[in-house]
């Protein structure tokens, strides 16, 4: 067990941590400031899939599993994502990525469902576009507060991870934190001064790992809804922490952020532990 967890923290988290602050200065650095600044947040997408490979190994190609499909989807999010980010293209291939990229994830992932629709199914995969839409948009509308971006998809993605976890899904939930830590490791590049902008190479990348992982639950866990769907508040964090004292402060406005955030990952947390009564028992 100790060698486990040990396994998690080191290739879990720290690799991702580590990878993301490297490639961000990586992109800074050599590629200067202002084309090196506009993809500086692809480090999302390279940390996550550096810790993914350290801690699942890469995957065959072609991809079979939703697992194995991740990590390609998040590599085509950092490759596009990148490559409209360096040639300064209008916000409408932004908007265009905000509605195509969620169809085709869901697209791909659930593409069984698709292809033996029912009305529940129906139903199911309308309201899972439309959250993935809604979780795009908000990340993208905090453009001018990149370090908002990060706290967002960093927190939920804790929340996700915990919830996966009591919900007996080990992989989601591991896929989750590595996310988080990736998130996080840009943050601690963009705080408390904000240097880079959270650009559509993250939007793609580390707003479609956490839409893939999504499309994973709602489809093929056993992970509680309920909780999980209370989630989505936690992307309307940087609206409700306008009302508070220091939003303006560029150290103080993220964290209020991550503290109005923090209040739905730990009530679907509390819901999730409920609905699984006994059967959720804590690690150690």
């Amino acid at each position: 067990m100790d060698d486990l967890i040990t396994e998690v923290l080191i290739n879990g988290v720290a690799i991702p941590i580590g990878v993301a602050v490297l490639f961000t200065t990586f992109f800074s650095w050599c590629l200067g400031p202002v084309p090196g600044g506009r993809i500086a947040s692809a480090a999302i997408g390279v940390a996550f899939l550096a810790g993914y490979a350290a801690l699942f190994t890469w995957p065959d190609f072609p991809p079979v599993s939703s697992g194995q499909k991740l990590v390609f989807i998040v590599l085509a999010g950092v490759v596009i994502g990148a490559v409209i980010d360096l040639m300064k293209s209008p916000p409408l291939f932004k908007y265009l990525a905000i509605i195509l990229w969620p169809a085709i994830i869901i697209g791909w992932l659930g593409w069984r469902q698709i292809s033996n629709l029912t009305f529940e199914t129906s139903v199911t995969l309308g309201l899972l576009f439309v959250a993935a839409v809604y979780i795009l948009d908000r990340l993208a509308s905090c453009g001018s507060r990149p370090s908002h971006a990060s706290v967002v998809l960093m927190t939920a993605a804790i929340g996700a991870s915990f919830i996966a976890f009591i919900g007996a899904s080990g992989s989601l939930s591991q896929s989750y934190a590595l996310l988080a830590a990736s998130a996080g490791g840009f943050l601690l590049c963009n705080w408390p001064k904000p240097r880079f902008s959270f650009g559509t190479a993250a939007l793609m990348a580390g707003g479609g790992a956490f839409l893939a992982l999504a499309t994973s639950i709602v489809l093929f866990s056993e992970v509680h809804l309920i909780s999980f769907a209370l989630l989505l508040l936690v992307f309307l964090a940087p609206v409700v922490a306008q009302k508070l004292p220091w939003h303006h402060s560029p150290a103080l406005g993220p964290v209020m952020v991550g503290i109005v955030g923090a209040i739905p990952v730990v009530v679907g947390t509390a819901i999730a532990i409920v609905i699984a009564g006994d059967s959720f028992e804590l690690p150690f």
